[in-house]
């Protein structure tokens, strides 16, 4: 299965595709999300490694999902982001779902996986000392803290 195939919904009237678009086209109006909670570490991810997880809009170019994201690029002065535009309503029960399933199905790591994620970042961080300069070490060991809960 290619990355096209991917993106195409089970459903053959849904279509999608990968638009690079100005935060100022997209239609906030009727997002589902409040509460934005604290959006620096979102913030510090877009500006080391940009955006991860493009935004989701429907045909007119109404956000179904990433609103969070686009808030933190606003903050960061972005004025353009990748997005995937489906040929559906945001309203829709297509549109519903979609909010819902990609804002809620999923679990956050168990604590094992948690530690073996840290340990293998802080293995990776010890081979890469010298090589990457104290910029992205710092950067890293950040993350890493924070995981712990500053432990």
């Amino acid at each position: 299965m290619d990355s096209k195939e991917l993106l195409e919904a089970e459903d053959p009237e849904i279509h999608s595709e990968l638009v690079d678009i100005s935060l100022v086209s997209i239609d906030m109006e009727n997002a589902p999300r409040k509460e934005m909670g604290d959006l620096s570490s979102l913030e510090a991810s877009i500006r080391k490694l940009g955006i991860i997880t493009p935004v989701l809009l429907d045909t007119n170019n109404a956000l179904i999902s990433g609103k969070r994201r686009i808030q933190a690029c606003r903050n960061l002065g972005i004025e353009r982001i990748p997005a995937i535009r489906y040929s559906i309503e945001a309203r829709s029960l297509t549109g519903l779902a979609m909010q819902s399933d990609d804002n809620m199905c999923r679990i956050p790591w168990a604590e094992d996986e948690m530690n073996e994620f840290i340990q293998t970042k802080e293995t990776v961080l010890a081979e890469q000392d010298h090589a990457q300069g104290p910029g992205i070490v710092a950067y890293v060991k950040k993350l890493i803290s924070g995981m712990r809960g500053g432990r």
